[in-house]
């Protein structure tokens, strides 16, 4: 652990020495990449929980009515039965939608995000004009392995 914590420090130190600006955003994007999940995280955990109320309500919905054909049948109750499920089966197709398209709004930010570290970090790296050309192309190599 301790060897860990003295090898980021130092590799800290050598990144403000090349470039400041470069460490700096190395530093943002590494709390960014521990902040941003957590927060996506109980997000989709609320979302999720949600889907999984609605699929329990209409699996119940529709073992009664399975299981109770022929009490419900006799009660004359099949209109409200069939009311009952279509409502739970519409909660359900709405929570597995917004769950969804929570997921696929998370993949696209996450692509969107990614190609935008690699544009700046190509531009701080690569686009300082006071550097010697041997240095440049050793900047923009180090951004093109990303």
């Amino acid at each position: 652990m301790a060897g860990a914590a003295i090898s980021v420090i130092f590799s800290l130190a050598v990144m403000m020495v090349y470039s400041p600006l470069l460490a700096g955003v190395a530093v943002l994007c590494s709390l960014l990449s521990f902040i941003a999940p957590k927060l996506l995280t109980e997000h989709i955990k609320k979302r999720l929980v949600e889907k999984t109320k609605c699929e329990a309500s209409l699996s119940v919905q529709l073992k009664e009515a399975l299981n109770g054909h022929d009490v419900v049948s006799a009660f004359g109750i099949l209109p409200r039965i069939y009311v009952r499920f279509s409502e739970a089966n519409k909660s359900a197709s709405d929570s597995f939608y917004r769950f969804s398209l929570l997921l696929s709004a998370l993949q696209s930010s996450s692509l969107v995000m990614g190609k935008a570290i690699k544009v700046v970090t190509f531009l701080i790296a690569g686009g300082d004009g006071g550097q010697r050309a041997d240095q440049r192309r050793y900047g923009s190599s180090i951004c093109i392995t990303l």
